[in-house]
């Protein structure tokens, strides 16, 4: 991640944080989904599930700071 995007790209980093928030609340549904209907996990679903809801928080972060550049630049 580039330290600087959320100031340089702010659009990028917003794009990011929503399309990561979409996978990660599909992973949990896909997940759900096999627990309830199959009685198993895949553990690649798994971990790319875990990976999307680890990255959640970090790309918020990141969201909030271009968001605020976005309305910095609006002044």
């Amino acid at each position: 991640m580039h330290r600087r995007r959320h100031r340089e790209h702010p659009w990028v980093a917003l794009a990011a944080a929503g399309k990561d928030v979409a996978d990660a609340g599909m992973s949990v549904v896909l997940f759900v989904e096999q627990l309830m209907k199959h009685r198993r996990v895949c553990s690649w679903c798994t971990l790319a599930a875990a990976c999307h809801l680890a990255a959640v928080p970090l790309l918020l972060t990141e969201a909030q700071a271009a968001l605020s550049t976005i309305q910095w630049r609006r002044k």
